[in-house]
């Protein structure tokens, strides 16, 4: 009996062992993702930045989203700053889509593996006084392995607070001007039978180094009324047949324009160019008649 006992004991403290050992592996082995915020004690009317970073553990990771939750009642958004980190290409560009929440979602080609690498940073206005906390939600992280596996990521146990008040120090964010345009971008127009409705949409995305993207502007037509859009961006003419631009604008309200005119735009244009011609030598001809009559 004495035997099975010690026999049983040692079986339970293998397993027990074995199951710390995994536990421990896979925390370690897990990408970490976390948010830093600064400074934590502000007065109302001062900023504070929220940095999001990355330490992959020595994976190599290539697709990241998630939220970023804020309280609107302490908080406003005051620039999201996109530019120069790890991710290079924004497939959903960081964006206040709810009140409280910022969504996002990016891509970088070839991986990336390291630490502390910035995904993005937020720049808030405390607005009143009170305490309020950062958090990360719905993170997820894929492998660059060519099959989109997930990626297990690990978070903080404890997001960060912020405190308004008026007993806070004078710091502030320090900002980086930003005079210089979006970067160059193109626009397409897609098609397919399987989303939206099989319609045309028009596909455009950009970067700002600096500051970040704040609003897209599309406007169909050269005497268009603009709207403020994303991509992909339904055509309200489907024919497409209008001269294209967007305007991408950077939260210091530098422009970069990129213009569309397809070949049933440049068709159309010309019809009217021609009417226009037709319709001015017809003038012409008439006065002249007028002139030469007795």
């Amino acid at each position: 009996m004495m035997h099975c006992a010690m026999t049983h004991t040692r079986r339970y403290i293998l397993l027990t062992g074995a199951a710390i050992f995994l536990l421990a592996a896979t925390s370690a082995s897990a990408a970490r993702l976390s948010v830093g915020v600064e400074p934590v004690s502000v007065k109302s009317g001062s900023k504070v930045i929220a940095t999001v970073t990355l330490d992959t553990e020595g994976e190599l990771l290539n697709a990241f989203e998630g939220n970023i939750l804020f309280p609107t009642d302490l908080f406003i958004v005051k620039e999201l700053r996109d530019g120069n980190t790890l991710v290079n290409v924004w497939i959903e560009p960081p964006r206040e889509r709810e009140p409280g929440r910022i969504s996002f979602s990016g891509i970088t080609p070839g991986g990336y593996n390291g630490k502390r690498g910035t995904l993005l940073s937020v720049v808030f206005e405390a607005i009143k006084e009170g305490e309020g906390i950062v958090s990360l939600d719905k993170i997820q992280v894929l492998k660059n392995d060519g099959e989109g596996t997930l990626a297990s990521i690990s978070l903080p146990s404890v997001s960060p607070s912020v405190m308004v008040s008026k007993e806070a120090g004078s710091s502030d964010v320090s900002e980086t001007p930003d005079t210089e345009s979006p970067e160059p971008f193109s626009l397409e127009v897609m098609q397919n039978e399987g989303v939206f409705d099989g319609k045309q949409v028009l596909i455009f995305a950009t970067q700002d180094k600096i500051s970040g993207i704040n609003y897209y502007e599309v406007c169909e037509g050269i005497l268009a009324t603009c709207v403020r859009a994303e991509s992909p961006y339904v055509l309200k003419y489907q024919r497409a047949d209008r001269y294209i631009t967007v305007k991408a604008v950077d939260f210091y309200g530098n422009e970069r324009v990129a213009v569309l005119f397809t070949s049933r735009a440049a068709w159309r244009y010309a019809f009217y160019l021609i009417i226009g011609i037709l319709f001015i030598a017809g003038c012409v001809y008439f006065v002249r008649r007028m002139k030469l009559k007795p």
